[in-house]
């Protein structure tokens, strides 16, 4: 269940705590517990305008990088989803081939539905644009649009929700980019991995490095080893060098939201500022109802 909040989003969830609250404040009317529900309330309302407040200030002044000149840190990217070669994902009920999916089944009640399960893939894809493309690591995001498809398997009824290959993919998140082939560093680690391998297989290091055919290597021969070592694994390294950064894309840590969007930009900030504006009027409305009865109390 706790899955399933958090993927409807806090927005969601806080429409729920205010009229779960406003039930109570009715049934309470006249006593202090309504005033308290209220308060309750307007508090909840009041986090909630400066929490999609913030979203939509990100959402409008975060300009959106290219994936191939990305700066590491926060950033806002556009491109495309696709699936690692090779890599065949299904969503678990309707089996459509995706990049990742959500899935909710529910079972009919008397008079409603009652969630039994649910869950999210946690597989990586990519997201691609004209510039490059970085891996996606989608735990923790709120994924907003999608394919959605619902049906009823009596007596349940399912809900998933798909990206698949090729959809249109707005994010925010953390960016980090693996230079690690570069460096000093580097090569002297690969130099030292390749001198202990070689070593597993004393016939083979004999044959190669035994100048003098006394079944050892001595000292010298050694110092011709290592150096043999530092020059394949600094070849390595070059080669290695001219492939592209690996970028990947994962959940920012702190409050800022780690968001995948089929959406375009433009439509996720109305949408958190039509939140914003929702939630300041339900703080304000619970500003006047509840200093009224805070007033009428006393």
């Amino acid at each position: 269940m706790s899955l399933h909040l958090r993927n409807v989003g806090r927005d969601a969830v806080c429409v729920v705590a205010y009229l779960a609250l406003l039930q109570i404040a009715v049934e309470s009317a006249g006593t202090s517990i309504a005033t308290w529900s209220v308060l309750a309330i307007t508090s909840i309302a009041l986090w909630a305008t400066l929490s999609a407040y913030g979203r939509y200030r990100i959402g409008v002044d975060l300009p959106t990088s290219r994936i191939g000149s990305a700066a590491q840190g926060y950033v806002e990217l556009r491109g495309v989803a696709k699936a690692h070669p090779g890599r065949d994902l299904r969503s678990p009920h309707g089996l459509v081939p995706c990049v990742w999916f959500r899935y909710v089944v529910e079972e009919r009640t008397r008079d409603s539905y009652r969630v039994v399960r649910s869950g999210a893939s946690h597989d990586t894809f990519v997201l691609r644009d004209d510039t490059g493309e970085c891996i996606v690591d989608p735990d923790g995001a709120r994924v907003d649009g999608g394919r959605l498809r619902r049906w009823d398997d009596a007596p349940y009824r399912i809900t998933e929700v798909t990206l698949v290959d090729g959809d249109p993919l707005y994010a925010l998140g953390e960016l980090n980019s693996d230079h690690s082939h570069a460096g000093p560093d580097s090569v002297g680690r690969d130099a030292a991995s390749l001198l202990a391998e070689w070593k597993r297989d004393r016939a083979a290091l004999n044959a190669r490095f035994d100048a003098n055919g006394d079944g050892a290597v001595d000292l010298a021969e050694w110092e011709v080893a290592r150096s043999s070592a530092q020059r394949e694994a600094l070849a390595n390294r070059t080669r290695e060098s001219a492939l592209p950064p690996l970028h990947v894309l994962s959940r920012p840590d702190g409050s800022r939201p780690f968001v995948l969007s089929t959406r375009d930009p433009d439509t996720v900030a109305r949408r958190w500022l039509a939140w914003t504006i929702a939630h300041a009027a339900v703080a304000i409305t619970g500003v006047f109802h509840g200093g009224r009865l805070l007033f009428g109390l006393h």
